[in-house]
């Protein structure tokens, strides 16, 4: 029986580029829209769709990147504002996310940025703005650089908002590279 078109909050709203058509058994034939969205059949249905799509996500990143990054050019704005929404997929959906690294120059991970810090490197830097020429330009992380010490290029306007909600990366802290607290030799920071 088709219940409905629209309307029905089945997928979280930062995965609003997905379209498909979904099957359920469970559901009661006597149901309105309004008990629909209350329905805990449904949320679970939500749930289900949403770690499905974001591990096929991980699968895609992992198993094809030059692909996955047509993709985040794309919906990768979209995806980070899962980064502002409480949920307990925050660190898998950091997992999906890719950043413009100011040292490599491209676009890498957050594992991978992990991977490459200096031994007593202790956060994860980043600047925000909206050009990413301009930010790798800016006088604000020649420290850093120089030091050998990366910096991610914030250009999406999301970013300025779940890097407030989602402070770290597993164990990594994610900072600022315009905090006044940054020591450029990236030893220890000051109190």
């Amino acid at each position: 029986v088709f219940i409905t078109y629209e309307n029905v909050d089945l997928i979280p709203h930062y995965l609003r580029f997905i379209r498909g058509v979904v099957d359920a058994e469970d559901l009661s034939l006597n149901i309105s829209r309004e008990t629909l969205q209350q329905n805990p059949v449904i949320e679970k249905i939500k749930n289900s769709i949403t770690k499905r799509v974001i591990n096929a996500l991980k699968k895609k990143k992992e198993s094809d990147v030059e692909e996955y990054k047509k993709f985040w050019e794309n919906f990768g704005a979209v995806l980070k504002e899962g980064l502002c929404e409480p949920n307990n997929l925050q660190e898998d959906i950091l997992d999906t996310c890719l950043f413009y690294s100011a040292k490599k120059d491209k676009l890498i991970d957050l594992k991978e940025y992990v991977e490459g810090m200096k031994k007593d490197q202790k956060h994860i830097y980043y600047i925000s703005g909206e050009d990413v020429s301009k930010l790798k330009n800016s006088p604000q992380i020649e420290g850093l650089l120089a030091n050998d010490v990366d910096v991610l290029l914030f250009n999406d306007s999301v970013d300025d908002f779940w890097v407030n909600v989602v402070n770290k990366y597993k164990d990594t802290e994610i900072k600022s590279a315009t905090r006044d607290d940054v020591d450029i030799t990236s030893k220890e920071e000051a109190a």
